[in-house]
């Protein structure tokens, strides 16, 4: 749920800025966003660290981690983890409910990470390409190239959307206990917008998330031009191969070389 703030914020209006900061610590984000699989993405993990072949104990962060879903099921596949996100709500209920000595911290992925010389690093559930510019998101990149050890991995999970343009624009209506949420879905100034309303108190709440979208060679530029090499690119959480057409996913393994 997934660029630029140039020298952090001079560039980034104030619009930009609240998107991620307010939304992703509300409790209507939190309720939108409850039914995430765990099972799908433990199927996941579990596929992508046999591929990988992570050895137990190695040291890895979970950038932008959101409540630790899949800082946990790393954490119990062995690994030592740090989840890592902007979201303070976020980072408290991980706290509360880390496994297996999981530890979390609140932090913004443009700064520097706060650790080096890590094993691995993992974005994952497209957590990245908010902003509409992407020198930011290079800094980013390059921020998780320098935390990494040589030889380190860096996996990157991002939409494919290619894949589901021709879906949009779209509408729908989505309940939950609390509230019922009014979502559409457009292209507009080269990012994928979810404009997202719904009451409370009485009032219409309206917050708009916004990815870039990046077609594979533009993210395989950014990982080079932040240092890495690129190792290979799977399609899906099953780690199919890549389709350019069909393929939900891009998930890119890079090399700190």
């Amino acid at each position: 749920m997934d660029d630029d703030i140039c020298s952090i914020f001079e560039t980034m209006s104030v619009k930009e800025i609240q998107w991620f900061k307010s939304w992703f610590d509300t409790e209507e984000y939190h309720e939108l966003y409850g039914h995430r699989d765990y099972t799908e993405a433990e199927k996941f993990i579990s596929i992508l660290c046999e591929k990988l072949k992570i050895p137990a104990k190695s040291h890895c962060i979970d950038l932008a981690c959101g409540k630790g879903r899949h800082s946990n099921i790393l954490a119990n596949l062995g690994m030592n983890v740090l989840g890592l996100d902007l979201s303070k709500n976020s980072i408290s209920y991980a706290i509360k409910n880390a496994h297996n000595g999981a530890t979390f911290k609140v932090h913004d992925m443009r700064d520097a990470l706060p650790v080096q010389n890590m094993d691995y690093v993992f974005n994952l559930f497209t957590s990245f390409g908010y902003f509409e510019k992407g020198k930011t998101d290079l800094t980013i990149l390059q921020n998780q190239f320098e935390a990494l050890k040589k030889g380190g991995i860096f996996v990157q999970d991002y939409l494919n959307a290619d894949s589901i343009k021709s879906a949009l624009p779209l509408q729908e209506l989505i309940k939950r206990p609390k509230n019922t949420y009014s979502i559409k879905k457009y292209i507009e100034d080269g990012s994928i917008k979810k404009q997202i309303t719904f009451v409370k108190n009485g009032v219409d709440q309206t917050y708009t998330e916004q990815v870039k979208i990046y077609p594979l060679e533009a993210l395989r530029s950014l990982h080079e031009q932040a240092g890495f090499q690129v190792q290979q690119i799977l399609g899906d959480y099953t780690l199919a191969p890549f389709d350019a057409n069909t393929s939900k996913r891009i998930i890119i393994i890079s090399e700190k070389c």
